[in-house]
C-alpha cells in the first residue's frame, strides 16, 4: 500500500509541475504576443503621422520596397509613386486619425485592420472627410517593421 502511495504521489507531483510549466510558458506567449501587437500598433501611428506631416524620409523607411498601396478611391501606387504624390504634394492630408485598430501577429508578419478617418486636400485646396476601413500587413526584416500591402475601403 505504501509502494502504491508514494507511486501516486511521485506521479502528481510530477503532473503538477508539468501542468505549472505549462500555464507559465502559455503566460509568457501571450505577453510576448501582446507586447509584439503593442509594437506593431504603436509603428503604425507613426505612420500614420509621418503620412500627415509629410516626413517623405521616415516614409522610406518604413515602407518596403514592394509595397503595394492601394487608396480608397481605387487607385494604386508603388512606393515610389506614394512618396512622390506626398513629397510634391499632390497627396495631402489636413488631418488623419486611426480608431478601433487591431493587431494579429503570425511569426514576422503583422496585420492590423480598423477604421482611419482623413481630411484631404485636393490640388485646389477643397477638403474632402473621408472614413475607410483599412487593413495593412507588415513584415518585420532586419529588426524593423515595413509596410508590405496597404487597402482601404470608403465607408
Amino acid at each position: 500500500m505504501n509502494n502504491l502511495i508514494y507511486f501516486s504521489m511521485e506521479k502528481l507531483s510530477l503532473f503538477i509541475l508539468i501542468n505549472f510549466f505549462t500555464i507559465l510558458f502559455s503566460f509568457n506567449q501571450t505577453f510576448a504576443q501582446d507586447k509584439i501587437k503593442e509594437e506593431v500598433l504603436v509603428f503604425e501611428k507613426a505612420r500614420v503621422k509621418a503620412t500627415l506631416t509629410a516626413d517623405t524620409k521616415k516614409l522610406e523607411q518604413m515602407l518596403a520596397e514592394e509595397v503595394v498601396w492601394i487608396h480608397s478611391s481605387g487607385k494604386r501606387d508603388s512606393k515610389t509613386t506614394y512618396i512622390q504624390a506626398i513629397a510634391e504634394g499632390k497627396t495631402r492630408y489636413k488631418t488623419m486619425s486611426v480608431e478601433q485598430s487591431e493587431a494579429r501577429i503570425y511569426g514576422e508578419i503583422a496585420i492590423t485592420n480598423g477604421v482611419l478617418e482623413f481630411e484631404s486636400i485636393a490640388t485646389d485646396d477643397t477638403i474632402t472627410k473621408v472614413r475607410t476601413l483599412f487593413t495593412c500587413v507588415y513584415h518585420k526584416r532586419k529588426g524593423n517593421w515595413q509596410v508590405v500591402s496597404w487597402q482601404t475601403t470608403r465607408l
